[in-house]
């Protein structure tokens, strides 16, 4: 007698088909490309993140170069602009007399106390042990006498 079992299929001995497998390596490599693509990207834009910090840090360093030197030139001129108005003695001065004048009596011309007082050193030194018990001069106007 003969029996004939059919058709024997033998199974294979992985647990995942052809198919399967060719799926997941296409898309294990097209995670690799994705990821290398990423940080291609992310390089580029670091670089040139890089090149603008670069070109702004140029800018900034040009610009405080350029105010730095208009400064400059601009105390030079108001400098030579005060400089100018000068009298060939240098700096203007007034005599004694009438800076003394003008310090202790501000705005009177001739004051009658001191109308036929001639003011000298040895009067002010005389006056200056007075000047802090006053109590009508302020901190401005006691510095200015005892200054002189």
């Amino acid at each position: 007698m003969e029996f004939s079992p059919g058709m024997v299929y033998i199974s294979p001995d992985s647990p995942l088909s052809l198919p399967a497998i060719v799926s997941i390596a296409v898309a294990g490599g097209l995670l690799i490309i994705f990821i290398v693509a990423v940080l291609i990207a992310y390089k580029r834009k670091s670089r040139e993140s890089d090149l603008t910090l670069k070109r702004l840090q140029m800018q900034m360093d040009n610009l405080e170069s350029r105010v730095a030197l208009e400064c400059k030139e601009e105390l030079q001129t108001d400098i030579h602009e005060l400089t100018s108005d000068l009298d060939g003695a240098g700096i203007p001065f007034l005599d004694y007399r009438t800076y003394t004048m003008r310090v202790l009596f501000p705005g009177i011309e001739d004051h009658p106390v001191l109308r036929d007082l001639e003011v000298r050193n040895q009067h002010l030194l005389l006056l200056a042990p007075l000047v802090p018990s006053c109590s009508v001069l302020n901190a401005r106007d006691v510095v200015s006498v005892v200054g002189m």
